[in-house]
């Protein structure tokens, strides 16, 4: 698949709480209930539009064939669009903007990751993107902790720049396809250490080097990241993912014979 096979027909994609998908007028109801809150604009780097003061206008104009993506974030429990996303600014089929807003009736509910994390694997799968970024205010902590979440890195602050029409401080994000490639190979790799130390854990030079890069993975935070990655079903799904566990890891880490090994390094 490429954007080019999305130019008329935009994705669907399900995750366990969510189904991101093209809007339609039947969704003006729901979006009227919240695109009018000044509230979430108060980091969007400009105010409501006129098709967010009145989003049935936004289903009178027949939409025009483009690469870049507008979708809702139906809730499917209540079948309502509770907020949306842009897969945007698209550059040589390499690199794309993204954004996301959710309702605020329905934040701090995980919703905003859920549904980021859906659409960055889905443009790393299924398009030739390379690379996705975004613009977050500084005071935006909540779209920062998303962000990282979701695997981004935080590349830089531009001061008193120009985020679409507002003059802020804003951090740029950026997540390479690569990125999730390199969590892949690092599991498989803490994985096989893992699996030496649980099946092996008499004392020996290579014991007592995966004893450690095991700790030093642990305390690092890359094994919260990873397991956030997978909790956000951004990891393929036969990987083998047993050293990601909640309590696997730490517990071998704390079993007298692995400790003796650590306190001999």
């Amino acid at each position: 698949m490429a954007l080019n096979d999305y130019i008329n027909d935009k994705p669907v994609i399900a995750t366990q709480r969510l189904i991101i998908r093209p809007m339609n007028a039947g969704d003006v109801p729901a979006l009227r209930k919240w695109l009018s809150d000044k509230s979430i604009y108060t980091y969007w780097g400009k105010g409501p539009s006129k098709d967010d003061r009145n989003p049935e206008l936004m289903f009178e104009k027949q939409e025009r064939p483009a690469k870049s993506f507008h979708l809702g974030m139906e809730e499917k429990q209540s079948g309502q669009i509770i907020g949306d996303l842009w897969v945007y600014l698209i550059e040589n089929d390499r690199m794309a903007s993204v954004a996301i807003r959710v309702s605020p009736a329905c934040q701090n509910n995980g919703y905003g990751s859920e549904a980021l994390g859906a659409i960055i694997s889905f443009c790393f799968a299924n398009t030739e993107l390379q690379r996705l970024w975004a613009q977050v205010d500084v005071r935006n902590l909540p779209c920062q902790r998303i962000m990282e979440k979701c695997g981004f890195t935080k590349e830089g602050l531009i001061r008193q720049g120009k985020m679409v029409s507002s003059w802020c401080d804003y951090y740029i994000y950026g997540i390479l396809k690569s990125d999730l490639s390199e969590a892949v190979s690092r599991i498989s790799e803490m994985e096989r250490l893992f699996d030496l130390l649980s099946s092996h854990p008499e004392a020996t030079d290579e014991t007592r080097q995966a004893a450690r890069k095991l700790a030093d993975y642990l305390d690092s935070g890359r094994w919260l990241a990873d397991y956030q990655l997978d909790e956000l079903g951004m990891l393929p799904k036969q990987l083998k993912r047993g050293v990601l566990s909640q309590d696997g890891l730490y517990d071998l880490l704390g079993e007298s014979d692995i400790k003796e090994l650590l306190r001999e390094e």
